[in-house]
């Protein structure tokens, strides 16, 4: 089975592609989905890499909602999906630092 390494390299051609919103709004969906996962998954990564073109400061507050437990990898995957996303994007960096100056 390779299934893993084949959504891996489908995720990798979706960066290239100009999507539809309904066609983002989906891909956000399961980017969200696998965030609340309590699974590792290779394609994880590939993921994460795409959200970074895909990624608003919606996506981003409602990552930030998802609820963590303890001892699971839930935390581990909403960390790495904000890393990842504001890392490459200086816009959304930008915004979620003015949105925090806002409410402190």
């Amino acid at each position: 089975m390779r299934t893993g390494y084949d959504k891996e390299w489908y995720l990798t051609k979706l960066k290239k592609l100009k999507l539809s919103e309904k066609q983002t709004d989906r891909l956000r969906a399961v980017a969200l989905k696998r965030c609340a996962s309590n699974e590792y998954r290779r394609e994880d990564g590939e993921l994460r890499r795409l959200m970074i073109r895909l990624a608003d400061a919606e996506f981003l507050n409602q990552v930030s909602a998802i609820p963590s437990r303890e001892k699971l990898r839930v935390e581990g995957h909403k960390k790495r999906m904000l890393q990842t996303v504001l890392n490459g994007r200086k816009d959304l960096r930008a915004q979620l630092k003015t949105k925090q100056g806002r409410e402190t």
